[in-house]
């Protein structure tokens, strides 16, 4: 039996409810303070890890909006190609104000720092898409057209004016055989200059390099015919040789042109505002998804960049919640548990101690209450309240007697 011989009734009332209010404290506290944690991380996964994860989402579904629209309009020059991409930036700046919002909750120093280099990536998108719708149907679009038409056509022209005028000279003249032989190389010159100069038109129109040889050919001869011209300018007429040097002029500043229309035709530039798409625009694009999907990996999935990064966390996060949440139970019940056993073990000791001993003194009392008073009563000694009755019913029923 256990016993309390030195301490009062109050004070293991006092005891056993202060047992009672440290379970039931610890099992409160406990509570608060898991649901305290749980509650910061459900509100950081639904104002923070969710929202980024979708707004990332929306941005590299905008980022291929834009490039297809401007492909689009590069190919087919429909103005409401450039309509629809001003619509679509003006939703993707939108989409930029609402993640720039809560980027700098990031907990990851590393999300901030990819976060602060799209965005200065995606500046760089707009102006690189800018630039190439800019550029598409100008003049500046073909870069190998624009010199055949500026430089070269100009000069063509020239030549095919001049040669014209001699022929057309040289045929009010009498025809010997020296002015016969004469007349052929003009025309040899005319119809090769007019042959070379719609090749090197079929080439930019194809870009088929055997277009190139069929230039070749004709140029060459065009070239024969025009040493032969150079070299008979006795037989020429007054005119014919003013025209002719007026020819050679056009000749001389032509001839650099063709090597030069066709390296540029052969280059990557030579549709200027598909080379801008594709090495400043289109890079740009896949920087910014490298920094929000990830790079792509062997298996053509990414991972690494924010939102992949904030995914990971969104189910790192929810199954800490759910596992918090499971070890509460488990915690609270335990607690439950502890203070019900508490209140059991308490009830009993107070039962043992206080009540059967009060119990104990009820027929003493009584004894004493009929005139009996030769009793014996128990509890005497004790140090608490029941040992304090005890003593007063013995020296009540001992003045009695006496």
């Amino acid at each position: 039996m256990v016993r309390f011989p030195k301490i009062r009734i109050a004070g293991r009332l006092v005891i056993g409810f202060a047992a009672l209010s440290v379970i039931l404290a610890a099992s409160v506290g406990y509570t608060a303070v898991d649901l305290r944690a749980a509650s910061e991380k459900i509100e950081r996964m639904t104002t923070l890890r969710a929202p980024a994860a979708i707004i990332s989402t929306e941005l590299v579904a905008d980022i291929y909006s834009t490039l297809a629209t401007l492909r689009g309009y590069l190919l087919t020059g429909n103005p409401q190609g450039k309509i629809d991409r001003a619509a679509m930036w003006k939703t993707m700046d939108e989409t930029v104000a609402r993640f720039d919002k809560i980027a700098g909750r990031f907990t990851e120093a590393e999300n901030k720092l990819r976060w602060q280099q799209v965005k200065v990536l995606i500046e760089e998108f707009r102006a690189a898409q800018a630039k190439a719708e800019q550029v598409a149907f100008s003049p500046d679009a073909f870069p190998a057209t624009k010199i055949l038409t500026t430089e070269a056509a100009p000069q063509v022209d020239i030549m095919f004016s001049e040669i014209t005028k001699m022929i057309n000279e040289e045929e009010e003249l009498d025809a010997t055989p020296d002015r016969k032989r004469l007349l052929k190389t003009m025309a040899d010159f005319r119809g090769n200059l007019a042959a070379a100069a719609a090749q090197i038109r079929m080439y930019l129109l194809a870009g088929d390099k055997s277009d190139v040889e069929k230039f070749n050919k004709p140029w060459a001869t065009f070239g024969k015919a025009f040493a032969v011209l150079a070299g008979r300018q006795d037989l020429m007429t007054a005119t014919q040789k003013a025209s002719f040097d007026k020819l050679a002029k056009a000749r001389a500043a032509f001839e650099p042109l063709p090597p030069k229309v066709i390296a540029v035709r052969e280059s990557a530039r030579w549709n200027l505002p598909v080379y801008i798409l594709t090495t400043e625009a289109a890079p740009r694009a896949g920087k910014i998804l490298d920094l929000l999907d990830g790079e792509k990996q062997a298996d053509g999935t990414r991972s690494g960049g924010i939102k992949t990064s904030q995914q990971s966390l969104l189910s790192h996060e929810s199954k800490q919640v759910m596992d918090g949440i499971s070890l509460l139970l488990v915690v609270v019940l335990a607690l439950l548990g502890v203070g019900l056993g508490a209140a059991v073990i308490i009830a009993f000791l107070t039962t043992r101690s206080i009540v059967r001993p009060l119990n104990a003194l009820i027929h003493p009392l009584e004894e004493v209450a009929a005139g009996n008073f030769a009793i014996e009563v128990p509890g005497l000694g004790r140090k608490d309240e029941v040992g304090q009755i005890a003593n007063a019913v013995h020296l009540m029923s001992q003045k009695v007697s006496a």
